[in-house]
């Protein structure tokens, strides 16, 4: 036996075997989501159902897995429900109707003991992303962190309307305690000249010896002020929450995002990756890596060749390593457009 033939579905290495889970079938008619798990033997070359038990996520494809030890994690996902409908459909797959569906976008984590094989839903706590699809995700195994980038979220508009929200945010799950926390960057300390140049370029080249963890860096009352914003505003709600809330004068960013709180992104030497989804991440050592994506331009899809690094000790800006080269004009035709719209409202 194997797993029947999906798309949209996880694997990772573990031990001798790779696990996989989730993933979806589309005939054109209906689509067939899955929950169920398959190991592929390294040994015999053969694949196993495994069957577990506890509190398993619901079918699901596009999600994420992330590897600590013998713990394994399964972070957000898609899948479609028939409309008007109140059933979960829990279980290990589900068909639905494609002419009468809507989209689930799931910001939840499930953790599947390789031991005992069990599922359990792991609670939501500390700073989490809001809900979103097609982000990237990469382990940060020296930290036991798993890295969050980008996404996108489709809110329904009414009718034929769709408003899609792209994310350039960063986020860290830590896999020991089971909390989120913003990755936030901070803007390169400028360097001076002479003596004192000097020592700011030494000051900068340690900056991250002894910087302390993410988490320890958040003020409390911000990470619960954060908490109670996201609870109240998600999605479209949230666009409408940063352009009406104001807080001592500006504009508050930790309204819009958590992960850039405290941050002048007008700084010239602050610079970061555009919003996108399905981009691609990886962790060398203590360096994450980003590669491509895509962003939706007027209902055309634009793909991205761009390459950036962050350096997760010292978190000291993005570097672009490779500029993007495709649609750039799609970009500034955008952009152009945006400022002719802000003259019109002045």
């Amino acid at each position: 036996t194997s797993p029947s033939a999906r798309s949209g579905h996880r694997m990772v290495a573990y031990k001798n075997v790779i696990v996989l889970f989730g993933g979806f079938a589309d005939t054109g008619k209906t689509t067939r989501y899955h929950a169920d798990v398959w190991l592929f033997s390294f040994d015999t070359l053969a694949w196993e159902e495994k069957k577990v038990g506890g509190s398993p996520p619901s079918p699901r494809g596009g999600c994420q897995l992330a590897l600590h030890k013998d713990t394994l994690f399964v972070i957000g996902g898609y899948s479609t429900a028939k409309k008007f409908s109140n059933n979960t459909n829990r279980g290990n797959a589900r068909d639905v109707d494609d002419d009468d569906e809507k989209g689930i976008v799931h910001d939840d984590i499930f953790a599947l003991d390789l031991i005992n094989w069990t599922w359990e839903k792991v609670k939501k706590q500390g700073m989490v992303p809001t809900a979103r699809s097609s982000f990237g995700l990469a382990v940060h195994a020296p930290k036991a962190k798993a890295v969050l980038f980008g996404g996108v979220f489709d809110q329904d508009g009414g009718g034929d309307k769709m408003y899609s929200e792209l994310f350039n945010e960063a986020y860290q799950f830590n896999m020991e305690s089971r909390r989120w926390f913003p990755l936030s960057v901070r803007p390169p300390k400028a360097k001076g000249k002479g003596k004192d140049g000097a020592e700011s370029a030494a000051a900068e080249s340690n900056a991250g010896a002894n910087v302390p963890a993410q988490e320890d860096r958040v003020d409390p009352a911000t990470a619960r002020a954060a908490t109670l914003i996201q609870a109240a505003f998600r999605g479209y709600a949230v666009r409408k929450a940063y352009e009406t809330y104001r807080v001592g004068g500006k504009i508050s960013e930790l309204l819009y995002s958590p992960a850039t709180y405290g941050i002048d992104w007008d700084s010239k030497e602050l610079i970061r990756p555009r919003a996108r989804s399905a981009p691609s991440l990886f962790v060398l050592k203590n360096t994450l890596w980003l590669w491509g994506g895509m962003v939706e331009i007027e209902h055309a899809d634009v793909v991205l060749d761009d390459m950036w690094c962050l350096d997760l000790n010292k978190l000291d800006c993005w570097h672009c390593m490779k500029e993007n080269s495709t649609g750039e004009e799609a970009f500034r035709e955008l952009s152009s457009d945006d400022d002719d719209n802000d003259d019109m409202v002045e």
